[in-house]
């Protein structure tokens, strides 16, 4: 694996564990 890779594949993985992150919050407000 080289570095772009990696790099590339941290970058998505950060990206989708922030919308996943924003949605759960998202339902929490709503629960209120």
């Amino acid at each position: 694996m080289s570095v772009y890779h990696a790099l590339m594949f941290a970058i998505s993985f950060a990206t989708l564990a922030l919308f996943i992150l924003k949605v759960a919050e998202d339902l929490m407000e709503r629960r209120k």
